[in-house]
């Protein structure tokens, strides 16, 4: 709820916001599976409910997810998702 709220600044990369869902999922396969789906809902360019706050959070979210080193073996599991999603939203006219 709180990613959907805009009430947090874009500034330095969603502040702690990623550390701290990565902290929640990251020793837990069903919780990350879970976190991972939303955030790419979230994150789609396409989703008129995400605001664009909410978009710039998802992404700064997913990247450090998906870079943490202890996700590295599951990295095959979400990365075409992650990339698509984010090249979608290069496309994207806004």
């Amino acid at each position: 709820d709180v990613i959907t709220t805009d009430s947090l600044s874009t500034t330095r990369r969603s502040a702690a916001l990623p550390y701290s869902v990565l902290a929640i999922v990251s020793y837990d396969q069903r919780l990350l599976d879970v976190a991972f789906d939303a955030l790419i809902k979230l994150a789609n360019v396409d989703n008129a409910e995400s605001s664009d706050i909410t978009k710039v959070h998802a992404f700064n979210i997913l990247k450090i997810v998906l870079l943490d080193a202890r996700q590295s073996k599951l990295l095959d599991r979400y990365f075409e998702r992650a990339v698509m999603t984010a090249l979608h939203a290069f496309a994207s006219p806004k």
